[in-house]
């Protein structure tokens, strides 16, 4: 390709990408003088929590270290790489996490058509771009409601669906790397598979580790999609069996997967130890819609990709069969009891490379008809109305309306600037009224000793002690052991939580070390 269908294809993932964090750049606007916007362009609990681990890295920590959890470096560990880059950048801690959503929603957005580039090799450019616009913006079928005389439209959505752009690509850093190495892998394993015959040996092993480790990486924070491609490799190797009689290339995956095997093992047993309040969580979101429903979801885009079939498999080559058997396992697992077992939802095996499939199956059944521009057009006019409610829904962000920290008073955090000055890395004290542990931590660079549900096993029970020591319900001698069994050094409480500030002023142990309208800041003496 030239530089300017090169640039095109650049641009267009661009938008894509900032279209991506629409809601975040409106709440910006929407900030008040006097307000700081801690960007909760995803549920504000989840999002607080990744950016406390992103925050350890900005403060130069290498590992998790609060220590009222369990270390690992599962699930959140690529957090404090980020927070490392940003703050080399000199880039806040806001500033890191969304600027790494976008960066990685671009790189994304080009794998994407270097896949269809490859699915589509053979075609002219024009084809692989309309899959890829098709890929990036399709949408679901929608319905015209009459409310009053008013008429709206409504989309077919189920609950993670990943049914328009803003849920495929997500706020979350790890959930658009996750896609990322996958399509890396499958396009890796198809090339290696192409080309084994002429593969030296010592490219053979290079190929072999460099899939091994994308795949280690990826099951230390996404062992569901994961899965996915470990099974994709042994279908791969049972066709292959069938269909060519490859030893070479068979010998090839089972390999990869003998050497993934143990691995996989390891890092299970890891997750069930670390995450087994997640796990009870994900057990009760199945999602189990009718197939017609599902169908009504995926959207318009399957009008004509049931013409595009016979041509998919007319010539077939390993990177079409590597990435069919990667989303006929995907829905499979989707529709089975599968993830019940494993204690997750199973909306996480319904990946949104479905919609690569079916954009490319789409472009080769729609290139078959007559008066094609007015069919693509008929196609493109029916994806407008769920982009549009995605919009709307982005504009009446509910990332913002459900969280009541999104928007800080400036005096507030300037108190929680000032903690990270002061000497001494014991844990910091807040009350259970509003979740700010992850807020004290990523300014402070502190230890909370309470963050929210589902971070902590027992929360429950150091939300309970918390809420005593505020109420001065504990006697001085009560309070000073609930410190010094803690490692608490430190008690802050700010003007949105409710608690009676002159109640910590009855604690002789404690000093005031910061004070202003918004905060106030003790030391234990």
């Amino acid at each position: 390709m030239n530089f300017g269908l090169i640039f095109l294809i650049f641009n267009i993932g661009l938008i894509a990408s900032v279209f991506n964090v629409i809601n975040v750049i409106i709440g910006y606007a929407r900030a008040l003088p006097g307000q700081v916007y801690m960007a909760t362009g995803h549920y504000y609990l989840d999002y607080f929590q990744y950016l406390q681990a992103l925050s350890q890295g900005w403060h130069g920590h290498w590992i998790l270290t609060n220590y009222y959890e369990a270390k690992t470096f599962l699930g959140m560990w690529q957090f404090l790489i980020l927070g490392q880059i940003g703050r080399h950048l000199g880039l806040s801690q806001i500033a890191t996490y969304w600027l790494s959503v976008i960066i990685l929603s671009l790189t994304l957005s080009v794998l994407i058509f270097l896949l269809i580039k490859k699915l589509l090799i053979n075609k002219p450019f024009y084809w692989q771009l309309s899959a890829y616009i098709l890929a990036l913006f399709a949408a679901p079928f929608f319905r015209i409601i009459n409310t009053n005389n008013h008429f709206v439209t409504t989309s077919y959505r189920f609950w993670n669906d990943k049914a328009v752009l803003l849920d495929r690509f997500g706020g979350v850093p790890y959930h658009i790397v996750d896609q990322i190495i996958i399509l890396s892998v499958i396009i890796l394993v198809a090339d290696s598979l192409e080309k084994i015959k002429t593969l030296s040996k010592k490219s053979f092993i290079i190929r072999i580790i460099t899939i091994v480790g994308a795949m280690t990486f990826l099951l230390s924070f996404s062992p569901v999609y994961s899965l996915l491609v470990i099974v994709t490799l042994f279908l791969t190797s049972i066709l292959l069996f069938i269909w060519k009689r490859s030893w070479s290339r068979i010998i090839f995956l089972w390999i990869i997967l003998a050497v993934l095997f143990p691995i996989t093992l390891y890092i299970r047993d890891s997750f069930n130890q670390h995450y087994s309040v997640v796990t009870k969580m994900e057990l009760a979101w199945q999602v189990h819609p009718p197939f017609i429903d599902v169908l009504l979801t995926t959207g318009p885009i399957l009008l004509f990709a049931w013409l595009g079939v016979k041509e998919y498999f007319h010539k077939l080559s390993f990177i079409k069969i590597v990435f069919f058997n990667f989303i006929l396992i995907s829905y499979l697992f989707f529709f089975s009891s599968l993830a019940t077992f494993l204690g997750i939802t199973n909306t996480r095996f319904l990946t949104p490379f479905g919609y690569i499939f079916f954009a490319v199956l789409t472009v080769a059944g729609i290139k078959k008809i007559k008066h094609l521009f007015i069919i693509s057009l008929f196609v493109f006019l029916l994806f407008i109305p769920a982009n549009l409610e995605s919009v709307r829904n982005q504009l009446n962000d509910q990332n913002l309306n459900s969280s009541p920290i999104s928007y800080l008073p400036k005096g507030m955090i300037d108190g929680l600037k000032f903690l990270a000055t002061v000497p001494g890395q014991r844990a910091v004290l807040t009350t259970p009224a509003q979740f700010l542990g992850s807020i004290v931590s990523t300014y402070s660079g502190k230890t909370a000793y309470i963050v929210r549900p589902g971070q902590q096993p027992d929360y429950d029970q150091k939300s309970d002690l918390s809420a005593k020591f505020y109420w001065n319900i504990f006697s001085e001698d009560q309070a000073k052991e609930f410190m010094n069994k803690n490692q608490i050094g430190f008690v802050v409480l700010t003007s949105i939580e409710g608690y009676p500030p002159d109640n910590l002023k009855k604690y002789k142990f404690l000093k005031e070390i910061y004070h202003n309208q918004d905060i106030v800041i003790y030391q234990k003496i």
